[in-house]
């Protein structure tokens, strides 16, 4: 029936001031009907955070306790470090105001044995120029419970053919 009226006739075109106040109204309730929606969203997924984070808190909770249980441990023993060092200071300053009891490294023995004579080497020349095939770490003799080695002949590029003799 509405359908059956003329186009200027569906529509009012005039609308009284309270109509209009009316559909201000009505779009303002209907941006906060969507704005609260949309705050409605928002509070649900940080709820959902919230128990996310509670949950990591409380997986971690054990390994700061006990870290919390550590740190006196640590403490006291940075804290006997330092006298340690203390003490270890003490003595250097005293060693410093004596020169009587600085020692030098020369008044010290030796730390390692000294080589007995029969273990020097000796270089084994055989001919007056040399030709790189000969062997200068050579012992003189042979010692007592020595080691042995068999050492392979050098490389001298040279074919079996054309070897000289030394």
């Amino acid at each position: 029936m509405v359908s059956d009226l003329p186009q200027y006739l569906q529509k009012p075109i005039f609308s009284t001031r309270q109509q209009r106040r009316a559909v201000a109204m009505e779009q303002r309730v209907d941006e906060l009907a969507a704005t609260l929606k949309l705050i409605q969203d928002q509070n649900a997924s940080i709820q959902k955070a919230v128990a996310a984070s509670t949950a990591l808190f409380e997986e971690i909770k054990p390994s700061v306790l006990d870290l919390a249980e550590w740190r006196p441990v640590l403490d006291q023993a940075v804290t006997d470090l330092r006298e340690d060092l203390g003490g270890v200071q003490r003595d250097l300053d005293h060693v410093i105001c004596n020169p009587i009891l600085s020692l030098k490294p020369t008044d010290l023995p030796p730390l390692m044995p000294q080589p007995s004579p029969h273990d020097v080497f000796v270089t084994a020349t055989t001919t007056s120029r040399p030709d790189g095939r000969h062997d200068d770490t050579a012992f003189r003799g042979a010692r007592p419970g020595g080691l042995t080695t068999l050492v392979p002949p050098p490389v001298t590029g040279r074919s079996a053919g054309n070897l000289e003799a030394a």
